[in-house]
Parts: C-alpha cells; structure tokens; sequence
C-alpha cells in the first residue's frame, strides 16, 4: 500500500498545501480495513484546506512499531495513513501525541470481492499474487480465499492471511478499546458510487466535527462534490453492494460462519 498511496498523494497540490498550512491544527491518523475504502477517504481528506497527507508518513507494512515511530512525527495538520489493526501500545502513542483516529470501514462482503478482484489483476507486487494467478484461477476460488483466509505457505512474506471476520475484528478493537470515529464507505461514496448525497454530507460533517477542521456548509459541499473518483489508482468499482453480484450460496453459508456476526453491529443487512 505505501507504494500506491505514497504515488497518489504525493501531487503537486499536495507540496502546495504543505507550503501554506498554518502552523497549528489537529493531528489525525487513518486506519482503514484493506479494500475498504482509503483512498475514498484521503480523496475527502486532501480538499480539507490546509491539511495535509505526506508520503513519507504513509503506513505500509511497518506494523505497530511502525506506526508508534511515525506518530511521533505527526505534525498539526498533517494525516497519517494505514491499515493499522488495533494495538494498546499504538492507542498510548495516539493518546500520547494527541492524534485522533477514523477508521474506515466496508459491507466486508463488498470488500472480500474487491481484494478478490484487486490481487490476480491490478497489484503484480502483492505477496498472495502468484496464489492467485497460478493455484486458484476463478473468482469463485478467489472469494473463498477471502473469506476463508489463506495460510502463509501460500504467501511470499511466509505470513497468513486470517478469515474476513478474524481481519475485520482486528479493526474493530478500535472503537472497542479506544476513541474512534467509525466511518463508512457507503456514506462517504455519495450519489456517484451508489450512495445518497445527504449520507455522504452527513458523513463529511461528522468526520470534520471529529477531526476539528470547521468547516463551513459551503466547503463541505465541495468536498462532496469532488471525493468520488474513478481515476484513483486502486478504484475498481466502487458500486456498493456489488457482492451480490459474486457471491455463490457456498460464499454466503462460509460468510456468515467466519463473520455473520458482524453484520448488523456495523449497520449491515444480511
């Protein structure tokens, strides 16, 4: 993920921002399901006047130690950005230097299809690319995979991948154990990706409201306006509910052995 996410925020609006944000304002830190929406977010985030995401500051694989470093170098108004699954040591940092959290989330249904998708076709550098080009060669494998989890034999880095409940779980610690704001990809995505527009300017009011940032009516508009794009790097369809259109009764019986639960906690029809 640093790869991508390092290319797609490093623009030259970004370098712009750096030069004129003031020199206080809050601290923010993104922690995002993978597939679940990122740079959704960070497409909001990045027309917040002033704030701004730095490449160098872009969480990949570093993991907790990782992300407890580069939180001690989250400046005022800056976004700090990865899939950070819930760590107490990582909560302390976070409290430690005052940084606040979103997570973003997805029907994990959508985003089991969406890594199906993402691995075998678009990410030549992921580390379960050649398990899925070479040992399972159809999207009804693939999707089980997904949910089922894949052991680390099958992975270049030697490291498993759990089941779509076990992941998902890992996330959710976050606004079990810590202060969090929960927000959803089918909020955000707004009339273009299937979504309502009020959802999604809800949505923007309240993550603004959390991070800090007051923004006014007007400029919230225009960030709904502009947050939705086809041309982000890792976009593939952004259609909410598109799993129905690839789930078989065998994915939707192991879904919801691994992770039925979670659906209406997280505001989830079965």
């Amino acid at each position: 993920m640093a790869g991508t996410l390092a290319t797609w925020t490093g623009r030259a609006g970004d370098a712009w921002h750096a030069l004129r944000a003031p020199a206080s304002g809050p601290r923010l830190a993104v922690s995002s399901v993978p597939k679940a929406g990122t740079h959704l977010l960070i497409s909001a985030l990045r027309r917040v006047p002033g704030v701004r995401v730095i490449p160098e500051l872009v969480l990949g694989k570093a993991g907790a130690d990782g992300a407890i470093r580069r939180l001690g170098r989250v400046a005022p108004n800056q976004v700090l950005v990865g899939h950070i699954v819930y760590d107490p040591r990582v909560a302390a940092a976070l409290d430690a230097r005052g940084v606040k959290l979103v997570l973003m989330i997805r029907d994990p249904r959508d985003v089991v299809v969406s890594l199906a998708k993402y691995i075998p076709r678009e990410h030549v550098g992921h580390r379960y690319r050649d398990y899925f080009t070479r040992v399972l060669t159809t999207d009804r494998e693939r999707i089980m995979a997904c949910i089922r989890g894949v052991g680390g034999e099958h992975a270049a880095d030697g490291r498993p991948q759990p089941d779509i409940g076990t992941l998902y779980r890992a996330y959710l610690a976050w606004p079990e154990r810590h202060a969090a704001h929960v927000c959803r990809f089918e909020d955000l995505v707004g009339p273009h990706g299937g979504g309502s527009e009020r959802a999604q300017l809800d949505a923007l009011r309240a993550l603004a409201a959390f991070a800090g940032y007051g923004l006014d009516e007007a400029q919230v508009s225009q960030i709904a306006r502009a947050t939705f794009s086809k041309d982000s790097l890792t976009f593939r369809k952004g259609e909410i509910g598109d799993w129905r259109n690839h789930f078989a009764p065998e994915h939707e019986a192991a879904f919801r052995e691994v992770a039925g639960d979670l659906l209406a906690p997280l505001g989830y029809a079965p």
